[in-house]
């Protein structure tokens, strides 16, 4: 249990408001990552019903695959490492019925240590979910909602496709065993089209958010050819001031000088 980092929610209030903040909808698709004991697929299981929709889980503990199978026998679980096999499950599972009428939504409790990698896979993902609703430390949490003033490079990152909400603080003694650390339920809801080039915008997110505590400008420097002042001129062009800080920015001013690299000749 350690080696995977599970922490199993033992509170059926905390799962109720995870489950809620999922806003399920008729015939949806509902995957669960990392189900463990099934405290979170109780309530789960009982809202897919009312609300006709198809859920399975993903469970990567071999120990706990059968429990799951016997307690859930509806409920599709899946053996395996969900950053390897999401993918290819909701590929799979959008060609059940109509493809173009294809809906699902995402929840779970996932270890910490793979939080970061999760929210590249989910940003990956063809289509989005609707609605994403996972358990992370409490200081993740705080750093992917952060506003301009306070972004951080996940934040930008994240925020690049979806929109997120802390929605519960769940403190530590919640959980069996706890873990250090508190927790957050955070939802993440899907943004609309946007015309930002995605691997620009990527490029430009690890260009300033290099070295935080040095300026724009600076950042921008060690990746190009271009000199210092001519970066700068670019950015103040754009209405940003090159002296200030990546936190400072929203992902609509990262997505201009994202279009502004494009022109600049990176080293």
């Amino acid at each position: 249990m350690r080696k995977l980092g599970q922490h199993f929610l033992k509170n059926t209030r905390d799962a109720q408001v995870a489950v809620d903040g999922l806003s399920i909808e008729n015939n949806d698709f509902v995957l669960e990552i990392g189900p463990g004991r099934g405290a979170l697929t109780i309530p789960l299981f009982e809202t897919a019903l009312k609300m006709n929709a198809r859920l399975a889980a993903i469970e990567k503990d071999r120990a706990l695959i059968q429990g799951l199978r016997d307690t859930f026998p509806k409920v599709d679980v899946i053996e395996g490492d969900a950053l390897k096999i999401l993918p290819e499950i909701i590929e799979k599972m959008g060609k059940v019925g109509n493809p173009a009428e294809f809906r699902y939504r995402i929840i779970g409790n996932i270890p910490y240590y793979i939080t970061g990698k999760f929210f590249r896979v989910l940003g990956d993902l063809d289509p989005r979910p609707q609605k994403t609703v996972i358990m992370v430390q409490k200081e993740v949490a705080e750093r992917v909602s952060a506003d301009p003033g306070d972004m951080n490079r996940l934040a930008a990152s994240v925020q690049f496709w979806a929109i997120p909400k802390i929605i519960a603080r769940i403190p530590r003694n919640e959980f069996i065993p706890p873990p250090k650390v508190d927790s957050a339920l955070v939802s993440l809801t899907p943004k609309g089209p946007t015309t930002l080039e995605k691997d620009a915008y990527y490029r430009a997110v690890r260009m300033i958010f290099a070295q935080p505590r040095k300026t724009i400008a600076n950042n921008i420097a060690f990746f190009t050819k271009d000199t210092k002042e001519q970066i700068e001129a670019s950015l103040y062009n754009i209405g940003i001031n090159p002296s200030s800080r990546a936190e400072s920015l929203s992902v609509e001013q990262i997505g201009a000088i994202a279009e502004e690299i494009k022109r600049y000749s990176l080293a």
